[in-house]
């Protein structure tokens, strides 16, 4: 990955009047592999903020559903952070593609894992270890 691959990692989200939150990262297949019927995802390339906004763009014209103008307010940036996250990953947990530790952390079984990429990437995120997020509690 390049410098500049690295300086435009970014994630773009749209949240549907449907509910749906459709994510593209750039660079990053995270939120492609990591996609549900609720979440769809999509990895994009760019290598400037317009360039990738148009990528984003290119995917969000897939889906009719007008997007919430309520997402951009304060409580809809805090359920992106914790709550939608947290659907998405029980999605997966009950698809069988994750499951949970006895921590309450979700761990990516092994199918899952080797989609996401080199024994680089699986071994720093050791195998998707992932804490429910609770953006709302400040934690």
């Amino acid at each position: 990955m390049g410098s500049s691959q690295l300086e435009n990692h970014r994630i773009w989200s749209t949240t549907l009047e449907d509910g749906r939150t459709i994510t593209s990262q750039a660079f990053d297949p995270y939120f492609e592999i990591m996609a549900t019927p609720a979440a769809p995802g999509r990895t994009i390339q760019g290598n400037t903020l317009k360039e990738q906004m148009d990528e984003h763009w290119k995917f969000r014209s897939g889906f009719p559903e007008d997007s919430d103008p309520a997402s951009l307010s304060d409580e809809g940036i805090v359920r992106l952070a914790g709550e939608a996250m947290n659907l998405r990953q029980d999605a997966l947990v009950a698809q069988g593609k994750l499951w949970r530790d006895h921590k309450g952390l979700v761990r990516s079984r092994l199918g899952m894992a080797s989609t996401l990429g080199d024994g680089e990437h699986l071994a720093h995120t050791d195998l998707i270890a992932l804490d429910p997020v609770h953006a709302a509690q400040g934690g």
